[in-house]
């Protein structure tokens, strides 16, 4: 990341959006301070790949003993049960003397995951019976009259292919048009159904196959409730280098909306400080352009899988540059039909069933102005910061069944859906 103009906090925003022309002129990096940087990594052997000055950021590929030499990482290869061999720095880079006051974060060392989702377990999925059609959440929450006919929504996927017939099953079965989707690699294969039938070992097969069920949910919901607007998804891996691309990447294709299912807790691991600064920086920029970004609120409720005994929010969503979105269910109270907060049992998540939609006080980023509410963080000493979620829609369908293919993500987080309806494989479950 390349040193810039600051950018505006969250109550600083503009009255109405800025031009693309309008951004660039007031926050991008400068062309001398990106051409200092260039001359300096070249002598060193680095090879300059990219640069964008409205992203202020430079990519730049060599040699590990190139890279050690120049910020010195310690790169390390490390392997674990659920993500196989990756590779990660065991220590913390170091920017040359003569580029501290230009480069303000490097990325891109580790590939440790930084989110991931763990579908609820299949029984879990059965036990929710009660259907849900677009039709209903249309009336159920009162949607305007509209197809979203010229407008493009983006939607952000770390895992999973994408598989056309299955969308144009589920279009046929509730009768709505099939939209236009367009499908972005970022750097990670979009894979169909025949080629993920073919991955080996059956884990990895049925782990796509999984990832695949969240990527057609995202989409058909999108489909059904927005049958004319033209949908663009965009895989990256999941990494901390893989978010800040992706996010980039949708940013300058101009959404009117980005759906972000996944994330972890702020302060789990998952995020090191110069990730957290390039994702907020790329979310300001959305919210500069007025492209509003959903983020899912979690559903491991307010601990976040942590084991501190403290209560934690999730990342993205405690951005106060994001639409922070919770989950509720459908139930009953003195015999009439209810929506509350989604929970399943006692909300405690054990071995891939239970949960809750997230919740609560960010420690990192300050509550904002517009967020007019007295709630205090039940840590003690807790800071008083941004409230999560903002809003909350259907996750879940009853009281007593756990929501199908809930999202979990991060190494000790999950993910509550920002759509309001499951569905995949054709039809609504």
């Amino acid at each position: 990341m390349l040193r810039g103009p600051e950018l505006p906090g969250a109550d600083e925003l503009p009255n109405r959006p800025l031009s693309v022309r309008e951004f660039n002129a007031r926050y991008a990096a400068s062309k001398r301070d990106a051409e200092e940087v260039s001359q300096v990594l070249r002598k060193l052997g680095l090879k300059i790949v990219d640069v964008s000055l409205p992203a202020r950021c430079m990519k730049v590929s060599g040699t590990v003993a190139q890279m050690e030499a120049a910020f010195h990482p310690r790169l390390g290869v490390y392997k674990s049960a659920d993500q196989g061999e990756f590779r990660d720095r065991e220590g913390d880079y170091k920017v040359l003397a003569s580029l501290k006051k230009i480069v303000k974060a490097i990325l891109g060392f580790g590939q440790r995951r930084a989110a991931r989702r763990r579908p609820a377990k299949a029984a879990a999925r059965r036990a929710d019976s009660r259907k849900f059609e677009p039709s209903d959440i249309e009336r159920h929450y009162h949607f305007p009259a509209g197809d979203a006919a010229g407008q493009r929504i983006a939607v952000a996927e770390f895992g999973g292919g994408y598989f056309a017939g299955d969308l144009a099953k589920y279009c046929k079965k509730f009768k709505r048009p099939v939209p236009k989707v367009k499908t972005i690699s970022i750097d990670a294969p979009i894979r169909t159904e025949a080629q993920v039938d073919r991955l080996k070992p059956p884990k990895l097969r049925n782990d796509e196959f999984d990832s695949t069920g969240e990527v057609m949910m995202d989409v058909e919901i999108i489909a059904g409730l927005c049958p004319k607007a033209e949908i663009s998804v965009y895989f990256a891996k999941d990494h901390q280098k893989g978010w800040v691309d992706l996010i980039n990447r949708a940013i300058d294709d101009k959404p009117v909306v980005l759906s972000i299912s996944w994330g972890a807790s702020e302060e789990g691991g998952g995020w090191s400080k110069a990730a957290l600064k390039a994702i907020n920086e790329a979310l300001t920029k959305a919210a500069l352009l007025g492209i509003t970004v959903c983020s899912a609120a979690g559903d491991d409720g307010s601990g976040d899988m942590q084991t501190n005994m403290q209560a934690h929010v999730d990342f993205p969503s405690s951005s106060p540059f994001v639409l922070a979105v919770g989950g509720t269910m459908m139930g009953h109270t003195s015999g009439k039909a209810a929506e509350k907060v989604w929970r399943v049992g006692k909300g405690k998540r054990i071995r891939g069933v239970g949960g809750a939609t997230g919740g609560g006080v960010s420690s990192i980023f300050p509550r904002p102005d517009w967020q007019k509410t007295h709630i205090k963080s039940v840590n003690k000493n807790g800071k008083n910061g941004r409230v999560v979620p903002d809003v909350a829609a259907l996750a879940g369908t009853t009281m007593a069944a756990a929501p199908a293919r809930r999202r979990r993500c991060g190494r000790h987080s999950s993910r509550a859906s920002t759509h309001c309806f499951r569905a995949g494989n054709g039809g609504a479950i």
